[in-house]
């Protein structure tokens, strides 16, 4: 599976040539914001914080990752308002939830702001 992190606004603009004939793609988009575009997307209203601070993602939303986990994909885009936080650590998960922990490590070396406490969440739930 192809992962793509972007923030949301490049996702919309560019949709077409990301996702570039994908047959199955899956895209989740991680904020609380409100955007217009016009393909299928799981939205996930995580807290947004700041540097440094502890990131909100209770179980329901854990569970919403875990399907999504779940899905048989070839692109998986995952974008969040900055693309910086949250969306890699959901992208980190989601590669953790289905055994490629060398991809969600090298992931969390890549991205240095990705968010760990929200990371810790989705695969504490998710695997336990």
């Amino acid at each position: 599976m192809r992962c793509i992190i972007k923030p949301i606004y490049e996702v919309i603009n560019d949709y077409d040539k990301l996702v570039n004939g994908a047959e199955k793609v899956v895209v989740v988009f991680a904020t609380k914001n409100k955007y217009y575009y016009n393909f299928p997307a799981f939205k996930i209203e995580i807290f947004d914080v700041q540097w440094g601070e502890e990131g909100f993602i209770n179980n329901k939303q854990c569970e919403t990752i875990k399907d999504i986990a779940g899905i048989e994909t070839n692109l998986l885009i995952v974008a969040c308002d900055a693309g910086l936080s949250r969306s890699p650590a959901i992208a980190a998960a989601i590669y953790k939830i289905n055994g490629h922990d060398v991809i969600a490590e090298k992931m969390m070396y890549n991205y240095p702001h990705l968010n760990k406490d929200i990371y810790a969440k989705i695969v504490s739930y998710c695997l336990s």
